[in-house]
């Protein structure tokens, strides 16, 4: 009444039957009950959304996302992730108008907190959180509140009689509630209060110059068909077939030729952890995640797509990083619209997590709140905050990552990429040219027509992780190798970048500087004890010009099965060679094997 709506209940009948995590249609089920709600609430008024108040809660997330997601509606969680002291203080200045009316914590008394404001109890709500670890917003069930005034009503709720009830009188944390027996109403001024948030920057631009001459430069790579297990994790590789003349046909195949995979590894498919997905055209970009979507379910992986070159004939391509071991792995899935970070409608995950190991999917520039691209100016930095909150909320940061990317699709958004890449080294008291090893990749083109995509691998941050990088020099390139060392987990990510010395008569053969990179990396993994046949991931990104073959010298016939080589327009780092265009070699390995000092 006091928003002028109507209201719909619906007695529970049932029960928390299913009580794993990640929800999936069960009778008897208490969600039962919310979706058969909802959906004449759905027929009766035609909504389109659902707002759901979770700020840390999974399982109240999920559960809604599964009713909304089955009922065809959009789930709304502005406040997720939120930080509850300043979320409780806007709402606030907001001119929410709440009261306690249950108590069941440690530090609250129902004699002396039921029938308080919020606004009266903001700073003892603090102070709880502080000495007891008490949800300031009342997450945990600590308390219940009742609104009596808020922006969306338009008279105000008075209580006008209410009565104590002791529900459990423990001497630590008694339960009460307060009964509210008679209410009426009261005029209200019409007034709005407007809270805005300037959750944007823009960096200016950067110039980049390419200096690679087009003479010696690599075709799409036709290493269409790769499998191998090492250290808990397996890494598969499957292209299209090129005699299938369609897309579809291409990615039914593909896809039926990594199911065979995966069950030969008696693995599933939740057991894929990460996935880069190269696209020969982006306009099917649609077709292939509807397609993409039924056989990662559950649990979906992190993933990484954009435009590549492909081989001649071939659409499109996969890499699939799974995971064979027996650690806890669990899919950071947000399909709510929020504040927070981009939700994930489609089938991959914020990020998935393997026991210390945080894989990020690859975020770009959408305002979260609308879904929509942010400014051409603005969507590098507003892409890289959503990667920092996702890593915060797996408990990782960008300062624990061990290897970055950073693609993009135009000059301009490079130059505004590296500069904030630039400035969160220094604001991180990091030295020039250090930092988390991060490639910055020039690609045909992102989802949405996005401009930036930024991806990243961390491990949680209670492990500290040492960056240093490595110059060498040779009679006609050099060689900085960026490297990432978490010592007690040996987890490491390294990134060699190979240049050219200007000053050379002939610019080096690219097979030769993929070489010596190959070279000056090994002697680095040597001296962390780190062989070759324990790499996970080794992609080389390389200048796409011409057509000669490719072919790595005998010394590397048992790096080759593994290593993908991505052919780009433009491949950089920040750096001793920020203005030029390397050949870069990307390096991941993971033992995950504490170290005891």
């Amino acid at each position: 009444e006091a928003m002028r709506l109507p209201l719909y209940r619906r007695v529970t009948s049932g029960l928390a039957v299913k009580k794993e995590l990640v929800y999936s249609p069960e009778a008897g089920d208490e969600v039962e009950d919310l979706y058969q709600l909802l959906k004449t609430v759905k027929d009766e008024m035609q909504v389109e959304g659902v707002a759901v108040g979770a700020i840390l809660s999974d399982y109240q997330r999920l559960r809604v996302e599964n009713v909304c997601g089955r009922l065809g509606l959009t789930s709304l969680a502005y406040l997720w992730q939120r930080d509850q002291q300043e979320l409780l203080q806007e709402m606030i200045a907001a001119g929410v108008k709440a009261i306690i009316i249950k108590v069941a914590s440690l530090g609250l008394n129902p004699h002396e907190h039921l029938g308080k404001r919020l606004d009266e109890m903001f700073p003892y709500l603090c102070e709880l959180n502080e000495l007891y670890g008490v949800n300031i917003c009342g997450e945990g069930g600590e308390y219940e509140s009742f609104t009596l005034d808020c922006p969306l009503f338009e008279k105000e709720i008075v209580v006008n009689k209410s009565e104590v009830t002791i529900h459990s009188d423990d001497a630590f944390a008694p339960v009460g509630y307060l009964k509210l027996v008679q209410l009426s109403f009261s005029d209200k001024a019409n007034d709005t209060v407007q809270i805005q948030k300037d959750l944007v920057h823009t960096e200016r631009q950067i110039e980049c110059p390419s200096v690679w001459s087009q003479d010696e430069c690599l075709s799409p790579q036709d290493h269409s068909q790769a499998t191998f297990c090492r250290n808990k994790y397996a890494w598969v590789v499957r292209c299209g077939d090129r005699n299938v003349p369609s897309v579809s046909e291409q990615a039914q195949k593909m896809f039926a030729e990594l199911e065979g995979v995966i069950q030969g590894l008696n693995l599933y498919w939740n057991n894929t952890v990460l996935v880069y997905l190269y696209l020969h055209e982006m306009s099917d970009y649609a077709m292939i995640n509807g397609m993409y979507g039924r056989y990662f379910a559950i649990r979906p992986p992190a993933r990484v797509c954009f435009q590549s070159p492909l081989p001649v004939g071939a659409l499109i391509k996969i890499e699939a990083l799974l995971y064979c071991g027996e650690d806890e792995c669990k899919s950071m899935h947000v399909q709510s619209v929020s504040h927070w970070a981009p939700a994930n409608i489609g089938p991959y995950s914020q990020a998935y997590v393997v026991s210390n190991m945080v894989y990020t999917a690859g975020q770009i520039g959408l305002v979260p709140s609308t879904m929509t691209l942010a400014s051409v100016d603005q969507q590098p930095s507003v892409s890289l905050a959503h990667v920092q909150r996702v890593l915060k909320a797996n408990g990782a940061r960008v300062g624990s990552a061990v290897l970055g990317i950073c693609y993009y699709t135009t000059e301009h958004a490079e130059g505004l990429a590296k500069q904030i890449w630039r400035k969160h080294i220094f604001e991180s008291h990091l030295d020039y040219g250090c930092g988390c090893p991060v490639s910055f990749v020039k690609v045909l083109g992102l989802p949405r027509n996005a401009c930036v995509e930024w991806h990243f691998i961390a491990v949680k941050s209670n492990h500290p992780v040492s960056y240093s990088s490595h110059t060498l020099l040779s009679d006609d390139m050099v060689v900085c190798v960026a490297e990432a060392w978490c010592r007690s987990l040996s987890v490491g990510g390294w990134i060699a970048t190979v240049v050219p010395l200007p000053s050379f008569e002939k610019s080096p053969d690219i097979l030769q500087a993929v070489e010596k990179g190959l070279k000056e990396t090994s002697d680095i993994l040597s001296s962390r004890a780190v062989q070759w046949s324990s790499i996970n991931l080794l992609r080389v990104f390389v200048p796409l010009c011409g057509q000669p073959s490719f072919s790595l010298s005998s010394v590397y016939s048992a790096i080759k099965n593994y290593c993908t080589f991505i052919p780009v327009s433009v491949v950089a780092t920040v750096g001793y060679f920020d203005s030029t265009c390397p050949v870069v070699l990307q390096v991941f390995s993971t033992d995950e094997v504490a170290v005891h000092e």
